[in-house]
């Protein structure tokens, strides 16, 4: 038996050697098809020349796909136990020389994987020398938007727009067999900033994109966190989401804006070790540009939060940059998501010795074509105001100041509206510097009046509460404007007209 060994050892080496790769191919598609030979001495002899000859050259094979296919196809006529585990081995060899096109052959079969696809991802991850391209290669596929085409670390491909057979889909599932092997365990930790955010991409399409037609689909990112987390030595933090019913809510279409929100939160809680490679990685994504839109609103959520809770008094400059740059996206929700953020983490923006150069693009975005971007832009300026300190808040008034006169006369009454009011609380905030505004409060007069015709009820309230505002600042009597409700609106006009040039400078 020991003899026979030998020769077929060295009858595999000699023939690998001699023939080319895609000879080679052929002779191990022939024993891969013997392997499954009724008679079972011409299986065993095929399965240990075929073992034998990809110990040594299952580098020179070239059908890999096609080979990995046909192991697929056999596994699921429920092979005898013998040769179920050679034809294990043979993936596991296939990876080992092969490993890239081996993963991405195994994440093109159908979600959710079954018994077969699972064994064979287990085959798979039991050779720990390629533990680091296996991971590479999966995090490249869980980056990919399902059903969208992709150009991956290989080879451009197509992704399949088979809502049964998406490959990203079948990565967040592949990920709880292949990380809790030791082997992968010691790699992951190179990985785990690019796999949390790849996730949580995923968290994003799962819940909103598909969630028409795959209502499980986020379970299996659920699943892939799960593991990622315990496989990071982060339990404490599976177990705070836990607590917080954050896993049970999967099972549900969850809101993708609150999970992450959740999942930031909860790591920054837990003062998880990772934070610094974390945070290191979010921002160069952040600076690189993300590939989606999607992939941006994701990216200012998470990057957000672990900035609220890990620098609560100062903020580097170079992260004032990139709420800069989001604010004025072309995706209006990426502008929006930008604001919100910049709005709730105002207390620290305050406190930054650049502020002003934050404020400009927040005014910058009150001339967006989308409304709600607009209304945000002006309730983000209002909360950072409110914190900022008066002698900085003075160096930007007029030019804010400015910027509100021509919303007054926006045709959305809700941003007419808030513009009108908030101009407004400007004067009230800079009582002290009213000398500096009273051109544009000269300026802005006449057309407070007119809006007073308004017939909109909160247009002409806001009007009588800045005009009041106005008045006030100027020292005219307010009953002359605002307590007759008959008053002649040309002679008040010509009045005021008529004050402006006798009034003396304050």
């Amino acid at each position: 038996m020991e003899s026979s060994s030998v020769r077929n050892m060295q009858h595999c080496k000699s023939v690998g050697n001699i023939l080319l790769p895609h000879l080679l191919t052929d002779f191990v598609w022939i024993l891969l098809k013997k392997v499954s030979s009724p008679e079972n001495e011409t299986a065993f002899e095929a399965a240990s020349l075929l073992k034998l000859t990809l110990e040594y050259h299952a580098q020179k094979i070239t059908m890999v796909t096609k080979i990995v296919n046909d192991i697929y196809e056999q596994l699921s006529r429920n092979s005898s136990h013998i040769m179920k585990g050679v034809l294990l081995r043979v993936i596991c060899l296939l990876t080992r020389a092969s490993p890239k096109k081996v993963i991405f052959q195994l994440m093109e079969f159908p979600v959710p994987a079954d018994r077969a696809l699972l064994l064979m991802w287990q085959a798979a991850s039991a050779e720990p020398s390629v533990a680091p391209q296996v991971l590479k290669t999966i995090l490249s596929i869980l980056k990919g938007k399902p059903g969208e085409m992709e150009e991956t670390l290989v080879e451009k491909r197509r992704f399949s727009l088979d809502a049964t057979n998406m490959m990203p889909v079948a990565a967040s599932q592949a990920l709880c067999t292949f990380l809790p092997v030791k082997s992968y365990r010691k790699v992951v930790a190179k990985f785990f900033p690019e796999f949390l955010m790849a996730l949580m991409l995923q968290l994003f399409y799962c819940s909103q994109l598909l969630k028409d037609t795959a209502q499980d689909r986020p379970l299996y990112v659920r699943d892939g966190l799960k593991v990622l987390l315990n496989s990071s030595g982060l339990k404490e933090v599976d177990e705070a989401l836990e607590k917080k019913n954050f896993w049970e809510q999967f099972s549900q279409v969850m809101d993708h804006q609150y999970g992450i929100h959740l999942i930031a939160k909860t790591l920054s809680e837990c003062n998880f070790p990772q934070f610094p490679e974390t945070l290191h990685y979010v921002y160069k994504v952040a600076v690189e540009g993300p590939r989606r839109s999607e992939d941006s609103i994701v990216t200012i959520i998470f990057f957000a939060e672990l900035l609220n809770n890990f620098f609560k008094e100062s903020l580097p400059e170079e992260f004032l940059v990139l709420f800069r740059n989001w604010i004025n996206d072309s995706n209006p929700s990426v502008g929006k998501m930008s604001l919100q953020k910049i709005a709730s983490m105002a207390p620290v923006f305050s406190e930054i010795e650049s502020v002003c150069n934050l404020l400009l693009p927040v005014l910058d975005a009150f001339l967006s074509k989308e409304p709600t971007v607009i209304i945000r832009a002006m309730l983000t300026l209002r909360n950072i105001l409110s914190k900022l300190d008066k002698a900085i808040y003075s160096t930007v008034c007029i030019r804010i100041a400015s910027s509100y006169c021509p919303l007054m006369d926006h045709v959305n009454g809700g941003i007419q509206c808030m513009a009108i009011r908030h101009f407004g609380e400007l004067l009230v905030d800079m009582s002290q510097y009213k000398r500096m505004l009273n051109h544009i409060i000269l300026e802005s007069l006449v057309p407070l009046i007119l809006f007073l015709e308004s017939n909109e009820t909160r247009v002409v309230n806001a009007c009588r509460y800045t005009l009041t505002i106005c008045v006030s600042q100027l020292k005219w009597s307010t009953a002359y404007l605002l307590k007759e409700e008959n008053y002649d609106f040309e002679s008040v006009v010509l009045n005021i007209c008529n004050n402006l040039v006798s009034s003396p400078p304050l």
